[in-house]
């Protein structure tokens, strides 16, 4: 689990130049990059994944939290959320800065999916390789299999 990494790890596998790797770091994409590893790394499909988020987010907004008697109201859920977003855009913006910057589907599809949005808006320094889109779809099968047969596959 060395995250920091990440970067070093795209450029070795043409998802991003290694002319753009300094751009990399300053853009806050490791940040997004590593939670999303993290997440799918603990196995459970993009359900387990989602279930990890909320109890990692109500244990972390706790107090912000403790004028709800229900914690999954529609409203407490919103403040959860807003909560989560304001903190995600701190991380990227504080990793930007300690860098020298300035500013029901499987897992691997999901992530693949988030890739690719990444590519969308970041195509300056951000590329999927060919080989890429036949890799995932071959994990994509693979990891459907193991949800299949074990909820909690990883």
């Amino acid at each position: 689990e060395n995250y920091e990494e990440v970067p070093n790890d795209l450029v070795k596998l043409s998802f991003v130049p290694a002319d753009k790797l300094k751009e990399l770091r300053e853009s806050g994409l490791t940040v997004a990059i590593t939670s999303v590893l993290k997440l799918a790394g603990a196995g459970g499909g993009p359900k387990g994944a989602m279930k990890r988020m909320v109890a990692q987010n109500k244990a972390k907004y706790a107090d912000a939290l403790s004028e709800f008697d229900d914690l999954d109201s529609p409203e407490a859920t919103k403040m959860r959320q807003r909560l989560f977003k304001e903190d995600w855009q701190k991380q990227i913006a504080d990793d930007a800065m300690t860098r020298g910057g300035g500013a029901a589907s499987s897992t691997t599809g999901d992530l693949t999916a988030k890739i690719e949005q990444m590519q969308q808006e970041n195509g300056d320094v951000f590329a999927i390789p060919d080989y890429f889109v036949y890799m995932s779809r071959a994990f994509s099968t693979l990891e459907g299999i193991g949800l299949s047969s074990d909820a909690n596959y990883s």
